[in-house]
């Protein structure tokens, strides 16, 4: 709009030189001068509008793309909470299969199981971010709120677990629909599983 304004005085300027006549030589000479530098400044102010333009239009997109970055990609804090959560619960699943099958002994095992579960229902209070996208955020929560009621549960029945077969199939159940809700959250954010292991 300003440039528009701008271009349209100067075209005014011009047509109001052209319109003058004149039989003296430097006057009309000073005229053309005139009409030269005007045509060269409505020159100038374009190529500046389109640099500026240009510009402002590659920063916009520049920040538009971290902003999308900034809410695809996992912050810090949630990556050391999902690479906990992964490791716990493939622990935990370990343990609980120790405990069904008996072949260690109930009074290690129920140690481990009880500090797994401890551990698990910490993450009752982890939240994710604020930087991730809504739907991140949500799914993200729902990981962690899944991990902190598998350990609830799991602290509750810690000493039936060892030998109980029935209990030791529900909890397993319990840690596959956790693992379920862990792999949405590693769907949304790409993140590779198999580097996880390394």
């Amino acid at each position: 709009m300003l440039l528009k304004t701008f271009q349209f005085k100067i075209g005014r300027k011009v047509k109001l030189l052209e319109m003058k006549r004149t039989t003296n030589k430097k006057k009309r000479k000073k005229l053309f001068i005139r009409k030269k530098k005007l045509l060269a400044t409505k020159k100038t102010a374009l190529k500046w509008f389109v640099f500026l333009f240009s510009i402002s239009t590659i920063a916009s997109l520049g920040t538009g793309y971290l902003y999308y970055q900034t809410l695809i990609n996992l912050s810090s804090r949630d990556k050391q909470s999902i690479l906990k959560g992964y490791s716990l619960l493939r622990e935990f699943e370990q343990q609980i299969e120790i405990s069904g099958n008996q072949s260690e002994e109930q009074i290690k095992t129920e140690e481990n199981i009880r500090h797994l579960a401890t551990k698990l229902a910490s993450f009752g209070t982890v939240k994710a971010s604020l930087l991730n996208s809504s739907e991140g955020q949500g799914r993200l929560n729902r990981y962690y709120n899944s991990l902190s009621q598998l350990g609830i549960n799991t602290s509750q029945q810690v000493n039936s677990i060892y030998g109980n077969v029935e209990l030791v199939t529900e909890l397993l159940a319990d840690a596959e629909r956790a693992i379920k809700i862990e792999r949405t959250v590693f769907s949304y954010y790409k993140v590779d599983e198999n580097r996880l292991y390394k």
